[in-house]
């Protein structure tokens, strides 16, 4: 059994150093940084430094610095700052449209909150429409700013399905637009039965609608990502996203499983929205800040 008794800070640099070998050229600022950041949250960047850490070989490659590795940490930590600077437009911008155009063909009542509204998912997940039902249900059951309350018809009561329904019958889409989480958002274009008003929110920002509903999921993977301090360095994304021929830059050499595929959509989205490239420019001034940094960024390979 592996040791996972508690360590002190001092500890952790011992064994870092000590054990580990890593080269420290300031001990006492490795442990600043670890009472700072996590030794789990520093160990996923570690890693791809050390020898052969999933056979548990855990020593550093000679030369493997404390200071290689925070580096890399703190340009992944601007990486996700950047990145949810960018995906706050595209993802308000995408509730915004959406729920207009739903509206306008739908009305004001919750019509979203109908499971007939949905397609059935795959056969593990032919439970689709009510999952998607009960979650936006959750969500606004959580909301108890005036927003959507006002709209709540408190006097019916129970837990049944239907009576959730009944209770948040009112709520206009574009009030539970900004209420559910963009996961849902996400779930709702990927499996609603009519496309139409989807296609036409895409339309009026120019984006291609076929692998519109693709692409939103994997952003809304990015965006959990990014607002949970997860690492992107050197990941390969479990959820894909599709990047069109034409918006592959001929110059770059990238894995379709790594983050930057999200950030080539990502950037066209937000072009398309409201022009703006300077965000994109300096994104892609950070990826290339750092060598080893944009290696792992653009092919990531983990350890």
């Amino acid at each position: 059994m592996s040791d996972k008794r508690f360590k002190s800070l001092d500890d952790l640099c011992s064994l870092l150093v000590d054990e580990r070998n890593l080269a420290c050229r300031d001990r006492d600022e490795l442990k600043r940084f670890l009472s700072r950041t996590n030794y789990y949250r520093f160990s996923g960047y570690a890693r791809e430094f050390q020898i052969d850490p999933r056979y548990g070989d855990d020593r550093f490659i000679g030369g493997a610095s404390f200071e290689e590795i925070r580096e890399i940490a703190e340009i992944d930590s601007k990486m996700r700052v950047l990145l949810l600077e960018q995906l706050s437009v595209v993802e308000i911008a995408m509730r915004a449209i959406l729920a207009h155009e739903y509206g306008r063909d739908y009305g004001e009542r919750a019509f979203y909150l109908d499971t007939d509204f949905y397609k059935d998912g795959s056969d593990a997940a032919k439970d689709k429409p009510l999952e998607i039902v009960g979650g936006i249900l959750s969500d606004l059951g959580r909301d108890k700013g005036p927003m959507v309350s006002r709209y709540v018809d408190k006097s019916v009561v129970g837990d049944t399905l239907a009576s959730r329904c009944n209770r948040y019958a009112e709520v206009p889409i574009w009030v539970a637009v900004e209420a559910i989480s963009f996961g849902r958002v996400t779930n709702f274009v990927s499996y609603v039965k009519d496309t139409e008003p989807a296609k036409r929110a895409t339309s009026f920002f120019g984006i291609q609608w076929a692998p519109f509903a693709e692409v939103l999921h994997s952003l809304c993977v990015l965006r959990n990502l990014c607002a949970h301090h997860r690492q992107l360095w050197n990941r390969r994304m479990s959820i894909q996203c599709p990047v069109q021929k034409k918006l592959r830059p001929r110059n770059v050499k990238f894995d379709a499983a790594s983050p930057y595929a999200q950030l080539l959509m990502l950037n066209s989205y937000r072009k398309r929205i409201d022009g703006d490239t300077g965000l994109a420019a300096r994104i892609d001034s950070l990826i290339n800040e750092n060598a080893l940094y944009a290696e792992g960024f653009l092919l990531p390979n983990p350890k």
